[in-house]
């Protein structure tokens, strides 16, 4: 009986001290904290019960996932990235040790400082490599397209299933894919409209002077586009310029020395030149009119009068276009 008692105390050590392990385990995966909660907002842990309502400061394990519903959610990490998650969003927290989150739907704003230990963000069917800066990424799984938008530095946006298949999106730009028979690359970056920041940004309850400022960003990027846009086009308008003084310049040389370029022209040369050039271009007259009927369709039927028709005016824009020519050579003597 005493032996009995004994074991069932060991046991029972055993179980708590197995209980306050995992629970010390746990603890150690905290990865952030809830800095903007909400009421409709669910938080899903890795492991134990879900909290069908947050609170601010709520703690965020490893491995967590949220659910957003009318008002956006903000996550910080320990390391001081943030993630603004946007309403009707289901977002996934990286795995402890890896650095791989998931955006399932919706919207995310991610911010981190540059210095940062780069992540991949993923959507079902792209992947956006983040080296800190600020991005959003949005998947719709109705329309099966995400979208990237940088506000900060480049960021690569890659076909999940497809990695060779890739955009490098520049602050100020975004880029679209959606994976379908004709596309595997998305799409090339274009400039935001930065009349269309603000209203994007609504959603996520950002304060006044960070949306003004991720409006600037777009803002100078488009006018940075512009005066680039508008250098290439002097560099053009040079160059023609350029191009047209040298012709004149070639026009008014031959000019000036055209009475002794005649002088010193052979006559009966030219003239046996000019023979063998129309010899080699157009062949013996001769031999014309048995090369026009060698080529000449019959018309044995009358469905065939179409074609001769057709071959007669052929020929006759083909004779105009050797006469041109032999006048223009006739020109040159």
């Amino acid at each position: 009986m005493h032996m009995v008692v004994s074991m069932n105390k060991f046991w029972t050590a055993s179980i708590l001290i197995l209980l306050l392990g995992s629970h010390s385990a746990s603890a150690s995966d905290v990865c952030g904290r809830l800095t903007r909660a909400s009421k409709k907002a669910q938080l899903i842990p890795p492991q134990g019960k879900i909290k069908p309502k947050t609170v601010e400061n709520d703690p965020v394990d490893c491995g967590a996932m949220v659910i957003t519903g009318e008002e956006s959610v903000w996550v910080e990490l320990s390391d001081q990235s943030s993630f603004k998650i946007a309403p009707f969003s289901f977002f996934e927290i990286a795995q402890k040790g890896h650095y791989k989150f998931q955006l399932y739907r919706g919207s995310v704003l991610v911010s981190a400082p540059m210095g940062i230990h780069g992540f991949d963000l993923f959507t079902p069917n792209s992947i956006s490599v983040f080296q800190g800066g600020i991005m959003t990424v949005s998947y719709d799984p109705k329309e099966k397209e995400s979208v990237l938008s940088s506000f900060s530095r480049k960021v690569e946006f890659k076909n999940k299933f497809h990695q060779d298949a890739s955009q490098v999106v520049s602050a100020g730009e975004l880029s679209r894919l959606w994976i379908g028979e004709s596309r595997l690359v998305p799409s090339e970056p274009e400039i935001m409209d930065p009349r269309t920041v603000k209203p994007a940004f609504k959603a996520y309850a950002l304060p006044g002077d960070e949306v003004n400022e991720l409006v600037a960003i777009v803002e100078r990027a488009v006018e940075s586009r512009s005066k680039s846009f508008v250098a290439d086009i002097e560099s053009w308008e040079d160059i023609e310029e350029e191009n047209e003084r040298i012709i004149e310049r070639n026009l008014a040389s031959v000019s000036n020395k055209e009475n002794k370029v005649e002088s010193s022209i052979d006559q009966k040369e030219a003239a046996r030149a000019l023979s063998l050039l129309k010899n080699h271009l157009f062949g013996e007259e001769s031999d014309w009119k048995i090369h026009d009927e060698s080529r000449k369709p019959s018309s044995t039927n009358a469905h065939d009068a179409f074609k001769d028709s057709e071959y007669d005016r052929k020929k006759a824009v083909e004779k105009k276009q050797v006469q041109k020519t032999v006048e223009a050579i006739k020109n040159l003597e």
